[in-house]
């Protein structure tokens, strides 16, 4: 070259300007090698034929161009494609769009170069609210729970390291993306689910819904979250109160306030009032939790306390005491908890 007096590209030229400029002319067994070539011999950690400053060049020109090419041959940047040991990944975008197989080449070299190059492998919050909104469209029921099981499991995975966690859970919290699940069929006898309306229950949000041990008393009156999205149940050995900041941040109530309880109680005496056809053992449980809860909560502090005024107002007028046979119910003002034999008719 010298003798001739030729140009000599360096390496950086010799791919910059020819030949990853025309890699479309190249088979893809052919392209994959040279991309091999160049993460071995002149990127990774260990390469020394290059200066760090050729090193840049060379990666932010890869990182820019389309050298990766799809199923159809179709070249495109690294960025275009997601990295597919992630599992979150794996289930909510289309299968194109996963980083392809590097031909004959070793998989983990071949996807530690495509790191390198701009392969995306973070799931950030935009992400998140991209995947939950495209949950709240999934007409296919199944396949929506399957993405919402797996973009949940993602968010109760986050450690309090990743500084964006609160801002996704707090953005994700209002979407309706979790596929609720529908109670028992003796309660759904009793009254028909919150939110039914005749053609399967809605996609619910974090936000507005409560923990599922409390079924027996507000099935009827708010949305109940199923087990697997519970975050009262999110464990962690580095971070204890895990589960109860992440039920914060996502607007989960640990318990019910009393008027979803109340209301949840009228519905269903009124509804199974002089009706039959339905469990009475399952009724008689029902009742007795919602019982419970209200004579534990519904009182003001104190040894003396009384019975909260928005409560008495909700049920004085409502046949809510379970008398006799399960079908039948009493108004307050028509039972006695005990009575002296002088003042029995």
């Amino acid at each position: 070259f010298e003798v001739l007096n030729c140009y000599f590209p360096s390496v950086v030229e010799l791919y910059s300007k020819f030949i990853l400029q025309h890699l479309e002319y190249l088979s893809r067994d052919a392209q994959v090698a040279h991309l091999m070539h160049l993460f071995d011999t002149y990127l990774k950690e260990n390469a020394k034929h290059l200066s760090q400053q050729e090193k840049n060049q060379l990666l932010s020109f890869l990182k820019d161009s389309p050298v990766i090419s799809d199923s159809q041959g179709v070249l495109h940047r690294a960025s275009h494609f997601y990295d597919p040991d992630v599992p979150l990944f794996c289930t909510m975008v289309d299968q194109d769009r996963l980083a392809p197989t590097g031909a004959k080449c070793d998989r983990g070299r071949w996807l530690s170069m495509l790191r390198m190059i701009g392969l995306i492998q973070e799931v950030n919050p935009e992400m998140c609210v991209e995947f939950a909104t495209q949950i709240v469209h999934e007409f296919r029921r199944e396949q929506a729970k399957r993405k919402s099981k797996a973009l949940i499991k993602h968010l109760f995975s986050l450690r309090k390291e990743k500084e964006d966690r609160e801002e996704i859970l707090k953005q994700i919290c209002v979407i309706p993306f979790i596929t609720a699940e529908r109670v028992e069929k003796e309660l759904s006898d009793l009254h028909t689910q919150y939110g039914d309306i005749g053609n399967g229950i809605p996609y619910i949000s974090f936000k507005g819904s409560y923990p599922p041990s409390y079924t027996d008393v507000i099935w009827t009156s708010a949305s109940v979250l199923p087990n697997w999205a519970n975050p009262f149940e999110v464990t962690d050995r580095e971070e204890t109160d895990k589960g109860e900041k992440f039920a914060e941040l996502l607007g989960v109530e640990k318990m019910p306030p009393l008027e979803l309880v109340a209301h949840n109680l009228k519905n269903i005496c009124f509804y199974c009032c002089n009706r039959q056809g339905f469990d009475g053992a399952t009724l008689k449980r029902v009742c007795k939790n919602s019982y419970d809860f209200l004579q534990k909560h519904g009182f003001e502090e104190g040894e003396d306390g009384e019975l909260q005024d928005s409560l008495k107002d909700m049920m004085e007028d409502v046949p809510c005491i379970a008398v006799g046979s399960p079908e039948n119910f009493a108004h307050p003002y028509q039972t006695a908890i005990d009575m002296l034999d002088e003042d029995e008719i």
